[in-house]
C-alpha cells in the first residue's frame, strides 16, 4: 500500500535538521483534539506499601502507591510492579490497565516475567472515572477545572498519569532504564500513544488496537467515528473534538501526527483482523504516513509490504513495528509475544 494523498502533511511541521516541531504539533493536538491542562503546582511522592514472592516464587510483586499533592488536596493512584527475580535490570512496559486486580486477563504476568520483562500497571479509573461524572475526581477537578471546549478530556489525564508514574520507575534499581515502553490496548492504546507522544522517556510507544482518535487516520472514515465516540464518550476528549470530524480540520491535523511525534523512538502499533470498529487500514496507512518522521531524520521508519488476507501479518524490521492477527478485539498472548520480540530486536541497536 503506497502513500495516498488527501491526508494531512506532516512537510510544514519539520525543522532543518529533520526533527518536528513537537511544540505546533502538539498545540494542535490539545486545541483540536486532547484538551488542554490547567497550570498548577502539585509535587509527587511515592511509597512502597508492601513486596512479596510472586507466582512461582520467580517474581516480586511490589504494591505502591502515587500521592499527587496539591496545595489545598491530594490524590493517591495505586500501581503495582511486578519484576523477574534474578533479572536485574529488566525493560519494562508500563501499562495503562482495566482491573485493579492485577493480573487481568489481558496480562499474562508470568509469561512476560519469564522472558525477562517486568510490568509496571496501574487501573486507569483510580486516576479518572471512564464516566460522565462531571470531572468530580481530584486530579480532575485539580488539572483541568470547570470544562470548556478546549479543556482536557481523561484520556489526557490517563496519558498524564503514566508520565507521572514513570517518574518512579525510571528511579527503580530492578528497571533498565533505557528500555522502558508504555502500553495499552483499546481506549487506553489511545491514552498510551498519547503518553508516549508526550514523555519522550518512553523508548516504545506499544499500541494496541485504538481505532478512532488512537493510531486510526480519522480521515480515513471506516470503522468508529468522531462523531460515534464524542457522542457515547463525551467526557473522553476535549469538545473541541467534534470538528475533527470535518475535512477542513482533518486535512491539517490527523493522528499520525501523533504517530509521528515518537520519532526517532519505536513505535508498535497492532491490529485484529476482525476489529473492523478499530478500523485495520487506517491504522496501517497512519503507520505509512509517519514514516516520513523516521525518514527525515535517516532512520528505517515504517518497512511495510501492504495488507495481506494472509495472517498473522507483521512487520518487525522497521522503528515502526505493526502486526495484523487473526481474531477479536482483545489485548492477547501473541501480542504481547511480539511486542517482546520487536523490543528484544530494538532494545541494544
Amino acid at each position: 500500500m503506497e502513500k495516498k494523498s488527501g491526508y494531512a502533511s506532516l512537510t510544514p511541521y519539520f525543522r532543518e535538521d529533520g526533527s518536528l516541531k513537537r511544540e505546533e504539533i502538539l498545540s494542535m493536538a490539545f486545541e483540536q483534539e486532547y484538551g488542554w491542562l490547567k497550570e498548577c503546582q502539585y509535587t509527587l511522592s511515592f511509597r512502597e506499601l508492601a513486596r512479596e514472592k510472586w507466582g512461582c516464587g520467580n517474581i516480586t510483586k511490589i504494591s505502591l502507591a502515587m500521592d499527587v499533592a496539591f496545595t489545598d488536596d491530594m490524590a493517591s493512584v495505586p500501581f503495582t510492579a511486578f519484576l523477574p527475580v534474578g533479572n536485574s535490570p529488566c525493560p519494562v512496559f508500563l501499562y495503562l490497565g482495566f482491573d485493579s486486580l492485577f493480573p487481568g486477563e489481558c496480562v499474562p504476568v508470568e509469561e512476560i516475567c519469564d522472558q525477562g520483562f517486568g510490568l509496571v500497571a496501574f487501573d486507569y479509573q483510580d486516576v479518572a472515572k471512564d464516566q460522565d461524572d462531571q470531572f468530580a475526581g481530584t486530579l480532575e477537578r485539580m488539572l483541568v477545572g470547570p470544562r470548556s471546549k478546549n479543556t482536557a478530556g481523561k484520556i489526557r489525564l490517563w496519558a498524564e498519569a503514566a508520565s507521572m508514574i514513570m517518574n518512579h520507575v525510571v528511579d527503580m534499581e530492578e528497571v533498565d532504564k533505557e528500555n522502558i515502553a508504555v502500553a495499552g490496548h483499546s481506549r487506553l492504546g489511545k491514552a498510551a500513544l498519547l503518553a508516549g507522544a508526550l514523555d519522550q522517556r518512553f523508548k516504545y510507544t506499544i499500541v494496541n488496537e485504538s481505532g478512532c482518535g488512537g493510531a486510526s487516520l480519522n480521515l480515513h472514515r471506516q470503522g468508529e467515528s468522531i462523531a460515534e465516540m464524542t457522542r457515547n464518550f463525551p467526557w473522553w476528549y476535549a469538545e473541541n473534538f467534534k470538528c475533527c470530524q470535518d475535512n477542513h480540520v482533518a486535512e491539517r491535523f490527523d493522528q499520525h501526527f501523533i504517530l509521528a511525534l515518537a520519532a526517532p523512538r519505536y513505535l508498535y502499533v497492532a491490529s485484529a483482523a476482525q476489529d473492523t470498529g478499530a478500523d485495520i487500514e487506517g491504522e496501517y496507512m497512519a503507520c505509512v504516513l509517519a514514516d516520513e518522521a523516521y525518514k527525515k531524520l535517516g532512520k528505517k521508519g515504517f518497512v511495510g509490504e501492504g495488507l495481506s488476507p494472509d495472517l498473522p501479518l507483521c512487520f518487525l524490521e522497521g522503528d515502526i513495528g505493526y502486526h495484523l492477527r487473526p481474531g477479536q478485539h482483545f489485548l492477547s498472548r501473541f501480542d504481547w509475544r511480539m511486542f517482546m520480540k520487536f523490543i528484544n530486536l530494538k532494545r541494544n541497536l
